[in-house]
């Protein structure tokens, strides 16, 4: 117990680091747990650019320079942690202490859970072995023979690899289970941004019942995720950047805000990342054009952080590259093939959205809410969410059409599941403003 305890008290060293880089970088003095976690995520998206470019050099103490840096940061900024907050209003301290106790269970049920099971495989194959590498040999390349799937391996992202390797310079060797901790950083990160993201679209009561609820999903934090999958972060990572979106409005985006940097870091937690920030910018583009929103100029700014972390990426997959042999072509789609696959395609996407076991009555109500948003309030900031979170979805179904195995139903089986928690805080956001929209008000004299 003492172990993970310790291991915990590393992994929020670390966050803290991140964070402050973060507000560095954006000159921000986060007021609330929200801001303070947008800056943990933008931070984590930061470091993991950075270290891209500098794992080419193969430095052996590359994770000490990174985390010595950003313990200085901690320093320069140590006002952003120090500094008197406002005091609470009066009547806000319960409703805080109410929605604490709301997401807590989920929380602590993971923290658990996570310290007493072990790694699946994922989590110890391709986050493991690729922190471990970044641990003693300071790059991101995997210095042994690679096998068909290692290929793969090598090609991931390195946000939580490096996240996890600096964890582990806290101790004299690599420790397998104590980087584990990360892990619990992130599920008190996805219970926040859920918080806040459906604070946005309703109010603090809805937000604390949406938030716990999502945090008890099997599918999200209690099933995969406690293997060391990275679909929980970078659900972590979509909710805290449709909150920071929601607040800062479509919009009036600019280098100052978090959100686009947490657009951005969907790509170094996830190769599916890269899909969620296409969905999301083109779902920012098309709001601001149904609203017929003139763009400031100053949102141009808001395409740095974009393109500094695009960079990093194409980096990382030139110059470490792996090969992917799970999908062909986009090209290489003819009608036959749409014509044989879209059934089991689509059999297989209903069986893992009905399965109660795993999600119980989240996506059916997901798709309930989705039309009742449509049709009462079209224009209201729950459709962009709402939207993003269908789009995605059917966009992970779509994947299945271009894959290479030859059991593409097992495939589908082991990774549908998994696709669609990158998105479920978004489902829950808009089933609660759904219900929210349907509540009735109290009568106005």
């Amino acid at each position: 117990m003492g172990a993970s305890v310790l291991a915990l008290v590393a992994a929020a060293i670390v966050a803290a680091g991140f964070a402050a880089l973060a507000n560095l970088v954006l000159n921000r003095r986060p007021a609330s747990l929200a801001e303070w976690n947008e800056s943990f995520l933008a931070g984590l998206g930061m470091v993991a650019a950075i270290a891209i470019p500098l794992s080419l050099l193969g430095w052996p103490s590359l994770r000490f320079a990174i985390l010595i840096g950003l313990l200085l940061v901690v320093v320069l900024r140590r006002s952003d942690f120090t500094a008197s907050r406002p005091r609470t209003p009066s009547g806000t301290l319960g409703a805080r202490i109410a929605a604490t106790m709301a997401v807590a269970p989920g929380v602590v049920l993971f923290a658990v859970a996570n310290a007493r099971s072990s790694y699946g495989w994922d989590g110890f194959q391709i986050w493991m072995t690729k922190a471990q590498e970044f641990y003693w040999t300071g790059s991101l390349r995997l210095a042994v023979p690679t096998p068909e799937y290692m290929e793969r391996v090598v090609a991931y992202p390195p946000a939580v690899p490096v996240y996890e390797a600096l964890v582990g310079t806290f101790y004299r060797s690599f420790p397998m289970e104590g980087v584990k901790a990360v892990f619990t950083i992130f599920a008190v990160s996805l219970a926040v941004g859920t918080f806040h993201l459906v604070a946005g679209l309703t109010d603090r009561r809805t937000a604390a019942i949406a938030a716990g609820l999502t945090g008890l999903l099997p599918g999200l934090t209690m099933g995969a995720a406690i293997g060391g999958y990275a679909d929980m972060p970078l659900a972590a990572v979509a909710a805290a950047a449709a909150a920071a979106s929601l607040r800062t409005r479509y919009d009036t985006l600019t280098g100052r805000s978090p959100a686009p940097w947490l657009l951005g870091a969907l790509t170094t937690v996830k190769s599916e990342g890269t899909i969620l920030l296409g969905v999301g910018l083109g779902i920012v583009g098309l709001w601001a054009l149904a609203r017929r929103t003139r763009l400031s100029p100053r949102a141009a700014s808001s395409l740095i952080p974009l393109v500094f972390l695009a960079a990093a990426r194409i980096v990382h997959r030139k110059f470490i590259p792996g090969t992917s042999r799970e999908f062909a072509p986009v090209l290489s789609l003819r009608a036959e093939t749409i014509l044989a696959r879209v059934p089991w395609i689509v059999g297989g996407m209903l069986h893992w959205l009905l399965n109660f076991r795993m999600w119980g009555l989240l996506w059916p109500a997901f798709a309930v809410a989705f039309l009742i948003v449509a049709r009462t309030a079209p224009r209201s900031s729950a459709m962009p969410i709402a939207t993003a979170a269908l789009l995605s979805v059917l966009a992970d179904g779509s994947l299945f059409l271009y894959t290479n195995w030859g059991n593409g139903r097992l495939h589908l089986d082991q990774a549908f599941p998994r696709l669609i928690a990158q998105v479920a805080p978004l489902a829950a956001a808009t089933i609660a403003a759904a219900a929210f929209a349907l509540r009735p008000r109290p009568a106005t004299r």
